[in-house]
This record gives structure tokens, sequence and C-alpha cells, in this order.
């Protein structure tokens, strides 16, 4: 359209109200108690809007991580170091679940670093809307004989 004919037409504005189901109009508690309900069913997510908080945030989780990791001896004997990498999530409620081993080292370090993070304090969990939601964290668990 040209410039004159949007010129020469009549336009109207009209409000409308949104309705809910059945003809209601949708409250905001509703809409609150719908967003509660289908984060309940909602498979984890990877990135969230605010992520899940190790108590007391990264530097205590390292902490965490160096006081609670226990090299395997036999690990040590065949020289073994590097990193595990572990995949798991931080639950609505902020416990840690279903650890995955991303990257292996050897047997015996991968176990004992999935049994560092399931020993895991409870976290704070990531939220989504103002909702908290299950989040995917990935963390490398450093194996180092020289340290």
């Amino acid at each position: 359209m040209t410039q004159s004919t949007l010129s020469d037409t009549n336009i109207a504005i009209s409000t409308e109200t949104q309705k809910g189901v059945e003809g209601g109009t949708l409250d905001p508690a509703d809409r609150d108690k719908n967003l509660l309900a289908s984060a309940e069913n909602v498979a984890p997510i990877v990135i969230a809007e605010q992520m899940p908080q190790f108590l007391g945030g990264e530097k205590e989780l390292m902490d965490y991580l160096s006081k609670n990791l226990k090299y395997p001896v036999i690990s040590i004997e065949n020289n073994k170091q590097g990193v595990v990498v572990l995949r798991f999530v931080i639950d609505k409620e902020g416990n840690v679940t279903d650890i995955n081993v991303v990257r292996s080292l050897d047997a015996h370090c991968d176990k004992e670093a999935v049994r560092v993070v399931k020993s895991m304090p409870r976290w704070t969990p990531g939220r989504q809307n103002g909702v908290a939601v299950a989040v995917y964290l990935t963390l490398p668990v450093r194996f180092n004989l020289n340290s």
C-alpha cells in the first residue's frame, strides 16, 4: 500500500479482554498455578535464568571437592591423572540426581568422582520464570598426582 492509501484508511483501535477456559478471564493467580503445575513434569533444562548454586558459591564447591575427594590408591599406582567430567541434574528441591560420567579417566577415579558428587549437600535450585526447575550441570573433577 502507498502512504496516501494508508492515510485515507479508517483505522479503529479497540481493546479486548483475553478469555481463559470456558469464557472466564484468566486470573493471574490461576496463571501462576498453571506455571507451577506445568513445571512439575518438565524435563531438566540446560540453562536457567538463575542457575543452581552450591551453598557458598563456586569457591565452596571447589573446597568441598578437595576435602572430600579421595584419590584411589590403584589409580595412583597406575599413574592415572586427569579429569573426570560428570553431568548431573540439580532437581527443583536442590538434590543432586541422575549422575553420569561424560568423560572417563579410569573406572576407579570415575567411581570416586560420582561418590563425592552424590554426597554433596542440597544446592539452591535453579529458577525459570520465578519457578524452581531441574537443571543439568556439567562438572569437571580433576585428579592430579602433583598437588
